[in-house]
């Protein structure tokens, strides 16, 4: 596929030739109609429901809704060798996995370099993978797989944030030990190709010139 900066008007006027073509071949009746069709639209979208329609609207009272918020117990499960805390969702089969590691060990100028390296560790490669064989992995056997920092604050002190290095990912509940599977392998084996790795910055410094 090669890029091109008249993409977008060709297909502009690809699509005003097919409407002129179209409403060429019209007959003056068929013309009236559509322009009628058009007007009526308008006037019923600018038109003012009655009362009476308004009524109709199915409408809740304060007192229907429930002030108690649904309390989802919180379960500990093993999942591959990790101790995991399992909230139990109906999310129709599908598994929302999230791996975190603390980061308030780290010093403030080393948590620079943990957001760089949660932007690249799902972009390279790993020993026995390319970055697009990796990418092609994720597609195939995952649904989602990103990397970021996120800050937590304490439930019984707001002033009080935490860090975390959060794997994440969307799954099908039958291969969620395959996400495991490659996330250990970002984390033990991932490439640090320097030529990747320069690519991946430019791109990023790009995104911020823009």
């Amino acid at each position: 596929v090669t890029p091109s900066r008249e993409f977008t008007s060709a297909l502009d006027k690809k699509e005003r030739e097919r409407v002129d073509t179209i409403f060429g071949a019209m007959s003056e009746d068929e013309k009236d109609a559509l322009v009628k069709m058009n007007n009526d639209l308008l006037d019923f979208q600018s038109r003012e429901d009655s009362a009476e329609a308004k009524a109709t609207i199915p409408t809740l009272e304060i007192s229907d809704i429930d002030t108690k918020a649904p309390l989802y117990e919180t379960e500990i499960k093993d999942l591959s060798g990790y101790k995991t805390l399992h909230h139990p969702f109906n999310t129709k089969k599908i598994s929302y996995l999230k791996l975190m590691f603390d980061l308030t060990v780290l010093t403030e100028e080393e948590h620079l370099y943990a957001s760089l390296l949660s932007e690249l560790l799902c972009s390279l490669g790993t020993d026995d993978m390319t970055p697009a064989e990796l990418s092609t992995e994720i597609k195939t056997d995952l649904g989602m797989l990103s990397s970021y920092i996120s800050y937590y604050t304490d439930i019984e002190d707001i002033d009080k944030v935490y860090p975390f290095f959060v794997f994440s990912s969307s799954v099908l509940d039958s291969k969620i030990h395959r996400a495991i599977d490659i996330i250990e392998k970002i984390i033990n084996s991932t490439n640090f190709d320097k030529n990747q790795i320069e690519a991946i910055l430019r791109q990023r410094k790009n995104r911020i010139k823009q």
